[in-house]
């Protein structure tokens, strides 16, 4: 029960207690908190204390978005690197995929030729064929 009394929570901080154990007597019933006795001092008070909590609340959380925002920035740079390589990797592809498609045609040119050369002999030795399958005729 002592613990929920010793409060260290702004703007509220409980410095000592004292116990001190008897028997019950019965004479005290309930529990209250003593206040100012005039109650505009009281509001005021409580009025600065909600206030000096007030920006203690706000500096906690603009040093939170403070650092969310060095978090984003962090990120942001992260994500431009990022980019970078990716367009290394698409260059590279593209460098690649021209490689590629020269070399493609190179073999195609070099085959054709090879072809055509191959088709000639061909159409020559017909030639001899059938020039000797006159003679012999």
């Amino acid at each position: 029960m002592l613990k929920k009394v010793n409060i260290t929570q702004y703007p509220i901080r409980v410095e000592n207690i004292d116990v001190v154990y008897k028997k019950s007597t019965g004479e005290y019933r309930t529990f209250e908190i003593i206040r100012e006795e005039d109650l505009t001092t009281a509001t005021y008070e409580r009025m600065d204390a909600g206030v000096r909590y007030m920006r203690e609340m706000n500096s906690n959380l603009g040093q939170k978005i403070d650092g969310v925002g060095d978090k984003i920035d962090i990120v942001g740079e992260k994500i431009d690197v990022v980019g970078k390589k990716i367009d290394i990797v698409g260059d590279k592809v593209d460098q690649n995929r021209i490689e590629i498609t020269s070399k493609i045609r190179f073999n195609r040119d070099d085959f054709r030729s090879h072809l055509d050369e191959r088709i000639s002999l061909i159409e020559q030795d017909i030639a001899q064929i059938k020039e000797k399958i006159m003679l012999k005729c």
